[in-house]
């Protein structure tokens, strides 16, 4: 009976969270007056209109292309700078360490309404608006504290016995870290580095904000289909069903080891 209740839940929750992405389907084949019809109609004759519209629009294009420079720089980016700050402070404990992990996590509950003006201003005195470096760093250190965290578990779930047998063998600390904690963390890599890019991905504020003409991203490029008196939602959810494809690829693609990932350290011995 408890089984059934706890399968009878998942069903429940599964369709709450893919109810949205499949009603965003659905208005996207819509027609514009099948769209408002009321009651919705479930079933309909459905329409590649807004996708050509869609495509029509040749900034599109660029904004994906954007978005994935944007996304795979930040990922990269921030897998470099959140390994070594995980594997500094799991390895180096100390009261700064300790400091530096409270003080991420402070900088993740920080709203980014709050820090959006100040890096903009910074930004426009400094030339660096309409700049992917620039995007890229804020970026970053949007994904950093989660990084972080996430990274710093899995390396506590490697032994250090491992890494003092390859330093008594001849290792140096790096030897020993590049030939035996990296290939041990590959699941947990891939893990962070699918959140990181789903976060970069979806990021909308500093993306409309620091961004400009030739750097504007996907979820900036959909306030395009927004008019003064009109608002086109065909497109803008065909939109959304192109802003989820190229992730939705990706992480099937690594869905073995993103699960795997995401499951180290699960169970204790």
């Amino acid at each position: 009976m408890k089984r059934l209740a706890a399968n009878l839940l998942l069903i429940i929750l599964s369709a709450v969270y893919v109810f949205p992405i499949v009603w965003l389907i659905m208005i996207s084949f819509k027609y514009q007056v099948d769209i408002f019809s009321i009651p919705p109609k479930w079933i309909f004759a459905p329409t590649l209109e807004h996708y050509r519209n869609v495509f029509l629009n040749s900034s599109v294009i660029d904004f994906l292309a954007n978005s994935l420079i944007i996304a795979v720089g930040t990922t990269g980016l921030g897998l470099l700078v959140s390994l070594l700050a995980a594997y500094g402070c799991t390895h180096y404990a100390s009261k700064i360490s300790n400091r530096f992990i409270y003080s991420l996590f402070l900088l993740r509950m920080l709203p980014g309404v709050a820090v959006v003006v100040p890096i903009y201003l910074v930004a426009s005195k400094t030339a660096m608006l309409d700049n992917y470096l620039t995007l890229i760093l804020v970026h970053v250190c949007i994904v950093l504290p989660i990084a972080v965290l996430m990274l710093q578990n899995f390396i506590l779930d490697i032994p250090k016995e491992l890494e003092e047998a390859a330093m008594i063998d001849g290792c140096s600390r790096f030897g020993a870290f590049k030939r035996v904690v990296l290939p041990l963390m590959g699941p947990g890599l891939i893990a962070t580095s699918v959140l990181s890019l789903i976060m970069s991905w979806n990021e909308f504020l500093f993306s409309m904000t620091l961004s400009g003409y030739s750097t504007q991203t996907l979820p900036v490029g959909v306030t395009a289909f927004m008019a003064d008196k009109t608002i086109n939602w065909g497109e803008i959810a065909a939109m959304g069903v192109v802003m989820i494809i190229p992730v939705a690829i990706f992480t099937l693609t690594v869905q073995k080891y993103l699960v795997k990932g995401l499951t180290m350290g699960a169970v204790k011995e």
